[in-house]
Order: structure tokens, then C-alpha cells, then sequence
């Protein structure tokens, strides 16, 4: 069983092998512009409207943002890695990564997916200076979803992978000078 001190401690370690060079952190009010300027550059279709939370919606290919509430706009750490999360769902379509797409939520491909999205999400916060290290929603959703598979320290690992070439692929399709191999 994963806790979240291992889960911490885990992604501690993805973030230190990832880059020696620390970016410099982002002030608050500029998060969310950061990762909203990553999927600009990616060119990512983002749609904001009166949508109840973030997702990517394959059918449209686009990235859907609720309107920016106060309560997420007091939290502008959380509201920057949930464009991000969902930027790294973008990235697997099949016009880019082509990922395995779940047609059943909470199966082991969609909970796979999710992984590897927050995962994602921790890695692209971490390159753009957002945060230097996991925060506690990410924990507690990644860990939620390991208690449904089969072989959570497996499924981690394998998490972390294709998170890791998501990223790569949003900072290389960005133009990011950022990017790391």
C-alpha cells in the first residue's frame, strides 16, 4: 500500500532527477498565466465557460476551464496544475502521444491516464516554477487512484514514464527553453 509519505517522497525524488537547475519560483498572481501561456503555445484549443471543474474533452479536442470563481482564484497553485493536468490529457490524443483512451470511467486505462496526467501536472509545475515540489491535492488524488490497481508501485513507475514524455512533448511542442530530455 502507497501512503503518502512514500507518494511524497517518490515524487520528491522524480523532481530532483528530473533537474539540478531549479527555476526560479513564479509570484502567485502569475501561475495560472504561466500554464495558461504553456497551452497557448501548444497550441491547445482551452475553452473557458460555465463548466462545474477542469477536463479535457476529446470529442471537441479542447482543454474546458470553468470560469475563474474567487475560490480558485485565492488558490492560484491549484487552479495552474489543473490547466496543467489537463494539458497533459491533451497531449495523449491520438493526433500527438496516442495514449490508450478509456471508454469506462475509473477502469484501470482511465485510472492509468489520470496518473500519469497529475503526475504530469507536478513535473510541468515544477519546469515553469510554479512549485518546487508536490502539493497536497496532487497526493491525495494520486493515492486514490493507486488504491484501485492491481500493482500500485508498478503502475507508478509507469505513471511517471509516460508523464515524463508528456512533458517533454508540452515543452518541446511549446518551444520551451525549458525543455529537458
Amino acid at each position: 500500500m502507497t501512503t503518502l509519505i512514500d507518494l511524497d517522497a517518490f515524487l520528491m525524488r522524480a523532481l530532483e532527477q528530473r533537474s539540478k537547475r531549479q527555476p526560479q519560483a513564479v509570484r502567485s498572481h502569475r501561475m495560472v498565466s504561466a500554464a495558461m501561456a504553456l497551452a497557448d503555445r501548444c497550441k491547445a484549443n482551452v475553452i473557458t465557460g460555465a463548466f462545474r471543474t477542469p477536463a479535457y474533452d476529446p470529442n471537441r479536442d479542447a482543454i474546458l476551464l470553468p470560469t475563474p470563481t474567487t475560490r480558485l482564484l485565492k488558490r492560484p497553485t491549484l487552479l495552474a496544475t489543473q490547466v496543467l493536468h489537463e494539458l497533459v490529457h491533451w497531449s495523449g490524443a491520438g493526433a500527438r502521444l496516442n495514449r490508450p483512451a478509456s471508454q469506462t470511467r475509473f477502469d484501470a486505462v482511465y485510472n492509468r491516464e489520470e496518473l500519469t496526467a497529475e503526475i504530469g501536472a507536478v513535473l510541468l509545475s515544477s519546469d515553469l516554477g510554479i512549485t518546487r515540489r508536490p502539493i497536497l491535492p496532487n497526493h491525495k488524488y494520486l493515492a486514490a487512484y493507486l488504491q484501485t490497481l492491481d500493482r500500485p508501485d508498478v503502475a507508478l513507475h509507469v505513471a511517471l514514464s509516460t508523464a515524463q514524455q508528456a512533458a517533454a512533448y508540452v515543452l518541446r511542442l511549446a518551444g520551451s527553453p525549458d525543455e529537458r530530455a
